[in-house]
C-alpha cells in the first residue's frame, strides 16, 4: 500500500505534466482533463492513506469522499473531474467537445476543481 509521501509524489508528477509546455489545458484539453483527474485521485488517496486506508476502485474512493465527514467538500470537485475524465476516456471527440467546449478544462476543471482539492489536501498536511 503506497504511503501519503508516494500519493504526493504521483501527484507532483502528475501536475508536473499538467503544468508543461505552457499547460497541457491549453494543448490537449483530452488528456488534461484525464491528468488532472489522475492529480486529484492521488490526493484522496494520500489522505486516505494517512488513515492506512487504500481504495482498491473508484466506487469505493468515491464513497469514501461523499461520507467522510471531513473530505466530503472536496467531493463534488472530485466528482466533476471524474466525470469528465471519464468523458475524456470513453466518449467520442465530438461528445467531449459539446460538454467541455473552449477554455473549460483550464478554467473550470484545473483553475476550480483541480485547485480546490490541491488547497484542501495540502491545509491537511503540515507544511513540508
Amino acid at each position: 500500500m503506497p504511503t501519503p509521501e508516494e500519493h504526493l509524489i504521483k501527484y507532483k508528477l502528475n501536475r508536473k505534466f499538467l503544468d508543461s509546455n505552457g499547460g497541457l489545458g491549453n494543448q490537449e484539453e483530452r488528456w488534461a482533463t484525464i491528468v488532472a483527474f489522475y492529480a486529484a485521485l492521488h490526493l484522496v488517496e494520500r489522505l486516505a492513506a494517512r488513515e492506512s486506508r487504500h481504495h482498491t476502485s473508484h466506487a469505493i474512493r468515491e464513497e469514501y469522499l461523499a461520507h467522510h465527514p471531513q473530505h466530503s467538500v472536496i467531493f463534488k470537485s472530485y466528482r466533476q473531474l471524474q466525470t469528465a475524465s471519464e468523458f475524456a476516456r470513453y466518449g467520442s471527440v465530438g461528445q467531449f467537445a459539446r460538454y467541455y467546449s473552449g477554455n473549460m478544462v483550464q478554467n473550470t476543471l484545473i483553475d476550480v476543481h483541480l485547485v480546490e482539492i490541491e488547497k484542501y489536501a495540502e491545509a491537511e498536511f503540515p507544511p513540508l
